[in-house]
């Protein structure tokens, strides 16, 4: 380590006789990193692309399209769906695959996900990984606003590609332009 004399940049604010220290070699960040075998490495989120092609009211949205929900955040026991507000829409059984309608998530808000350790808590977000617990906020709920899954297994993010069929007849594209509606 060395010293040198710094002063301040305005004479107004008097001077600064102190010495700073000024480290020589770089500080290095400390990172607790898990060894994970080759073999066992698989990637945080499974991506599904649905493919739809159809008229123009399938571009209106999820429910019209029957699309389906855009998240889908797996534990040992449950499936959670979640729209593209991050909103749990749909809670599944993993064993029957039939829907809970009185689940406590249902309507709450996916914040991502949690991991305790001995002396610290981590927070990833916007979705949680394998390993975390889910993180859902529920709204109008006194107590315990926060509702917690068991391990998350797998995360699925449904990536919908939505392909429109246009017509061709020149007399359509005329009336879409004349049509008094879209002024």
């Amino acid at each position: 380590m060395s010293t040198r004399d710094t002063k301040r940049g305005y004479e107004a604010l008097g001077g600064d006789d102190e010495k700073t220290v000024v480290r020589a070699e770089p500080v290095q960040a400390v990172e607790k990193v898990e060894k994970v075998e080759k073999a066992e490495r698989k990637p945080p989120l499974d991506v599904q692309i649905t493919r739809v092609r159809g008229g123009p009211g399938r571009a209106i949205g999820d429910e019209a399209a029957g699309l389906g929900p855009v998240f889908e955040i797996w534990t040992r026991n449950t499936i959670y769906l979640c729209d593209v507000a991050f909103v749990c829409v749909e809670v599944r059984d993993r064993a029957t695959g039939r829907p809970e309608a009185r689940h406590a998530v249902l309507g709450a808000k996916l914040l991502g996900g949690h991991k305790r350790y001995a002396k610290t808590l981590h927070l990833v977000r916007p979705l949680p990984l394998p390993g975390t617990q889910a993180v859902f906020l529920r709204n109008n709920v006194r107590r315990d606003a926060q509702a917690y899954t068991s391990a998350v297994e797998r995360v699925v993010f449904n990536y919908h590609a939505v392909a429109l069929e246009l017509s061709t007849d020149p007399q359509d594209a005329w009336a879409d332009v004349t049509n008094m509606n879209l002024r």
